[in-house]
């Protein structure tokens, strides 16, 4: 099954992928909150569309061996290889571990207060914020610095400034749709460049900038308290 961008197949993969991540973590009586899980089934509803398109994300071999023996691989695991059944997708191994990451993370998902996000590099929480002051500045578009997009979007701008830094972008074969559809958000997403423009001396191209304008998108509907339309 292949996802075609539009507000409602995205959506209904996304609430799929949510029952899915519900029903395996209830038969393990995990405990996660229903924040975190959301922001997991977003990068996983992405990560589909990456994936049916042949794009791969880049862990470093340290980080690997870390989430190999973390305990939610198994949970990972078993939730990518459901996927993998009705999507048609293969998540290599250092997907899998990525996942895994989100999911070791969720005890620190749920807080508010910006210095407890621990799990992601100063500088991309810094470059977070700053592009947040951006939006507010160009475009009256005010999103909390204490809302969970410094989560929901800061998961996904670490791995994306990797791979920036070490020439690896990735090609989005929507990226025309997502332009098409959520040109408001782009913009916002956009407004990345100039900051890592000053600090790396390169840019995101507009592929990886529409995989970051989906998780603009996500975050700020769960900030408006909205679904995902």
């Amino acid at each position: 099954m292949s996802i075609q961008l539009t507000n409602e197949s995205f959506a209904q993969t996304r609430d799929d992928i949510l029952n899915l991540i519900k029903t395996e973590i209830n038969a393990l009586h995990i405990d996660l909150l229903d924040s975190n899980i959301q922001n997991i089934a977003t990068h996983l509803s992405i990560a589909i569309i990456r994936l049916q398109a042949k794009n791969y994300i880049e862990l470093s071999s340290s980080q690997l061996s870390v989430f190999k023996n973390n305990e939610f691989h198994n949970l990972a695991a078993t939730i990518c290889h459901k996927i993998e059944e009705v999507y048609g997708v293969s998540f290599p191994e250092n997907e899998i571990d990525l996942i895994t990451m989100y999911f070791s993370n969720n005890n620190l998902l749920d807080v508010d207060m910006i210095p407890s996000f621990d799990f992601l590099e100063d500088e991309v929480v810094n470059i977070l914020l700053k592009v947040l002051e951006d939006i507010d500045k160009t475009y009256g578009f005010k999103i909390e610095s204490s809302d969970k997009i410094v989560t929901t979007v800061g998961l996904h701008l670490q791995q994306a400034i990797y791979r920036l830094k070490n020439n690896q972008q990735l090609d989005n074969p929507l990226v025309e749709k997502i332009k098409e559809r959520h040109p408001e958000e782009f913009k916002y997403a956009a407004l990345l460049n100039p900051i890592v423009k000053e600090k790396y001396d390169t840019v995101f191209s507009d592929d990886e900038i529409a995989y970051l304008t989906l998780h603009f998108i996500v975050a700020m509907n769960q900030q408006k308290n909205n679904p995902l339309v």
